[in-house]
């Protein structure tokens, strides 16, 4: 991992120096972006077979067939750390706008929620490690020495990989006694394992604002907020997202 994220630097800092001497379609790479920031990326509508069916549950977990409603819900997390590299792009005869392409990293991304009625209890969590890139195209304008504001929107897609879920429960589970013409016996069941689940494609439609503070003629660093809509698309059919969060970020001027 640490090969591709330096690999990924060289190749960008091999377009900006190209792009000190060279213009396409008067486009010129202006600056060299990085961020690190946090979001939560949380599930739209989410229900209960939308993890239960992520995992190879066999037919005697009787958890599969389990009925919890949304009001069964007594906790939920989602945590999204990133980091993203990449190069912003100029027009000669758009002064204010500019268009910024990034390659955007999340490690160890986490959701996890968790179930409650009166006979059982389940906790699913989850980890994934996402790789993508993201395009925005953002206005810019000074409001202050040295200071811009900006807002814009963009699309950002990418894969899940890794993809591993854990499942904590246990409950009681009514069940036809062996050999007993249909009587029915009560069971106690518990289950505490984790599986490996099917890779994921995620894409976001994202709106984002911010300000910047430039110095030194070179460089540059803002406070940027996110929000958007997405959706998961999996083995088990698309799932809704809803995007918030914000980040830091660094530029360096590559043309001033």
């Amino acid at each position: 991992m640490k090969n591709a994220i330096l690999l990924i630097g060289l190749l960008c800092l091999s377009a900006t120096t190209y792009a000190q001497e060279h213009q396409i379609g008067g486009l010129t790479i202006s600056k060299l972006n990085i961020s690190i920031g946090s979001d939560q990326d949380m599930l739209r509508g989410m229900n209960y077979s939308y993890f239960a069916d992520q995992v190879p549950l066999t037919e005697e977990f009787q958890f599969r067939d389990n009925t919890f409603a949304n009001e069964d819900i007594t906790t939920g997390y989602c945590e999204n750390h990133n980091y993203s590299i990449g190069f912003t792009l100029k027009h000669d005869k758009f002064e204010h706008l500019e268009w910024r392409n990034s390659v955007v990293v999340m490690e160890e991304r986490g959701d996890g929620v968790s179930y409650e009625n009166e006979k059982s209890f389940v906790q699913f969590s989850s980890t994934q490690d996402e790789y993508g890139l993201e395009t925005m195209l953002l206005y810019r304008k000074p409001i202050g020495k040295g200071f811009v504001a900006y807002v814009g929107g963009g699309t950002n897609m990418g894969l899940s990989v890794n993809n591993r879920i854990c499942v904590n429960g246990q409950g009681l589970f009514e069940k036809e006694s062996p050999g007993s013409d249909g009587a029915i016996e009560t069971e106690y069941e518990n289950i505490n394992a984790c599986y490996e689940a099917s890779n994921m494609f995620n894409q976001r439609l994202v709106a984002e604002y911010g300000i910047a503070w430039g110095f030194k003629d070179k460089y540059e660093i803002g406070l940027n907020f996110r929000k958007g809509l997405g959706y998961r698309l999996g083995s088990g059919g698309a799932t809704g997202t809803q995007l918030e969060g914000g980040n830091i970020s660094f530029a360096y001027y590559y043309n001033n």
